[in-house]
């Protein structure tokens, strides 16, 4: 309890969210088709500053929206950009390329990538590790281990797994009666060992994909699915750093699992 009190004094930090323009993406799109048009950038001022959020890890979901965040940035101080990038492309300069505002890089990363990501130059990692740069990744269990050879390398490389690491959905059977501690520690063993090294941080949040006909409700509506109410509960906490989501409910972290793990809200304080 003492260290939430302490928390509670410091500067309040999102440490991820995307703004996407009305078409800009598929979840906007389906927007559109319910007949509701969003400026994301306009909205969040709002929330910043009824919540005092006074840092925003703004991740880009494409190269397009690169340029839509860049431009956020100019007009709203809380923004601070993290690029798309494909590990196949990712070269010193095409760093050296970005405007000024962004403060990191953000990748999608599956299985699939990991050969990709192991030939990416080293002195990539380099650049963005003496810049103190948030390497933000979604990636899945059988993706963290390609970044051990990276960190073994640069071991304060601020690498950000979002979504807990995308562990995947608790089982039925753990809604309510939650498994034992070592249950949720196997699930997390992959993004765990990364706890090896001083840099990496994870993101404390479930991840959700809703139906359409979700899309269309209110995230308090109790005819959500589990999935939606899971992003309703993100919704309206994920400005509280000290809200605790329901974590078993939603991906299967337990209090002795989050023990190994750090905070992604105060790797953006540090870095910001």
């Amino acid at each position: 309890m003492a260290a939430y009190e302490a928390a509670a004094g410091w500067p309040r930090a999102d440490a991820h969210i995307h703004l996407v323009p009305p078409d800009g993406v598929s979840w906007a799109a389906a927007r559109q088709e319910a007949g509701v048009v969003y400026d994301e950038p306009v909205m969040y001022d709002h929330l910043a500053a009824t919540h005092g959020v006074e840092h925003v890890l703004v991740v880009s979901v494409d190269t397009a929206n690169n340029g839509f965040i860049a431009a956020a940035a100019q007009d709203y101080p809380w923004c601070r950009p993290a690029a798309w990038f494909d590990p196949r492309s990712l070269t010193v300069g095409g760093l050296e390329a970005l405007p000024e505002c962004f403060v990191g890089i953000a990748m999608y990363l599956g299985e699939a990538d990991n050969e990709a990501l192991a030939a990416v130059a080293p002195e990539v990692w380099g650049w963005l590790d003496a810049r103190r740069w948030i390497v933000s990744c979604n990636g899945g269990p059988g993706h963290w281990p390609a970044w051990l050879g990276v960190l073994q390398a640069h071991p304060t490389l601020r690498l950000l797994a979002s979504h807990l690491g995308s562990p995947g959905p608790a089982p039925e059977s753990e809604r309510d009666e939650p498994a034992a501690p070592e249950v949720y520690e196997a699930r997390l063993g992959a993004l765990l060992r990364l706890a090896e090294f001083p840099g990496p941080r994870v993101k404390l949040s479930g991840f959700c994909e809703p139906s359409a006909a979700d899309s269309r409700r209110s995230p308090d509506d109790p005819g959500l699915s589990l999935k939606s109410d899971a992003e309703a509960a993100v919704r309206r906490r994920r400005h509280d750093p000290v809200a605790r989501l329901p974590a078993p409910r939603c991906v299967g972290l337990c209090r002795g699992a989050a023990a190994n793990v750090r905070g992604g809200a105060a790797l953006l304080g540090e870095r910001l």
